[in-house]
């Protein structure tokens, strides 16, 4: 083979992902994958929760992400035992731990819950029954929700794609 034909083979190489991936996004082409690896329901627009200066200071410092559970009107075991397992979520994080805060709305419920003093319409902007879970942003938008009855391993897969590839960005 001469060399003429070898030189652009190789250039063929490196430029054909380019020019694939190029076509993928034209109009003719354009691909939008129907399935996505998360778990949770993504909310379309994302809901500004950091509206108020304490909300901010709270929400959107940047860098932690927040899980936030909208608990029924009275905390029963179930209730309890759901933090429980959202509790062991977090810590199944690993050193991505700390990135993340685990709070409930308007409501205390054991030693590593933080009370997130939150409107009571968030409920209904979030389309969220009691039980419901919110991923809030750094930026204090939520950004996905999980029914009250989600798989603690969904939001524990979901959590730990979210921390290990935003953590570039801290």
């Amino acid at each position: 083979m001469n060399k003429k034909i070898q030189l652009i083979l190789i250039v063929l190489a490196f430029a054909a992902p380019a020019l694939i991936a190029f076509a993928m996004q034209t109009p003719m082409f354009h691909w939008d994958p129907t399935t996505t690896k998360n778990h949770g329901q993504l909310i379309k627009p994302a809901v500004q929760l950091a509206d108020s200066a304490a909300l901010k200071a709270t929400l959107a410092d940047g860098e932690h992400w927040t899980l936030l559970l909208i608990p029924p009107t009275s905390c029963d075991a179930g209730c309890e035992r759901r933090l429980s397992l959202l509790h062991r979520v977090r810590e199944s994080q690993g050193r991505r731990m700390d990135r993340l805060h685990l709070r409930a709305l308007n409501t205390a419920s054991g030693p590593w819950v933080e009370i997130l003093p939150g409107s009571a319409a968030w409920q209904q902007q979030l389309q969220l029954a009691p039980g419901g879970l919110v991923l809030i942003d750094p930026d204090g938008f939520a950004m996905m929700r999980y029914r009250p009855d989600a798989d603690p391993t969904h939001v524990r897969k979901d959590l730990a794609h979210l921390l290990k590839w935003t953590e570039s960005g801290r």
